[in-house]
């Protein structure tokens, strides 16, 4: 994809290098997801990631709203915020290790995996936030 399909961003001073980016992308492990749903309304869901060779994985039930929207309209934004907190025994505190691996790999025939390459990277960091930490 041209580059110049992608508007520059405002804010040039905050954005951050590919590098930059991309190592944010492999520290967190969620993002949301930005899809054109129905009738060209945004649809936005909330996902956990792998970014791998710079492509973007994750997991999906094998039909629903979001796999219709991917079908329907192959483009997407995907958004990280590099300050998440995710543990799976978050939801699931009385679970042990074993049983939440179990629950895993028992619903494998259920979902599918997808890998969405990167035509456009964009990183920005907020500069009021990195005042106050210095």
């Amino acid at each position: 994809m041209k580059e110049e399909t992608f508007r520059s961003m405002r804010r040039c001073k905050q954005q951050l290098t590919d590098e930059e980016s991309k190592n944010i992308l492999s520290k967190m492990t969620s993002g949301v997801l930005a899809l054109q749903g129905n009738n060209g309304y945004p649809y936005t869901v909330p996902i956990s990631y792998i970014f791998h060779e710079d492509k973007l994985y994750f997991h999906s039930a094998i039909s629903g709203h979001k796999i219709e929207a991917i079908r329907n309209c192959n483009k997407a934004s995907f958004c990280v915020i590099a300050q998440d907190d995710i543990i799976a025994e978050k939801y699931s505190p009385t679970q042990s290790k074993t049983s939440t691996l179990h629950e895993i790999t028992s619903s494998l025939n259920a979902v599918m995996v997808l890998c969405f390459n990167i035509e456009h990277l964009t990183g920005k960091q907020a500069l009021g936030l990195v005042k106050k930490e210095l």
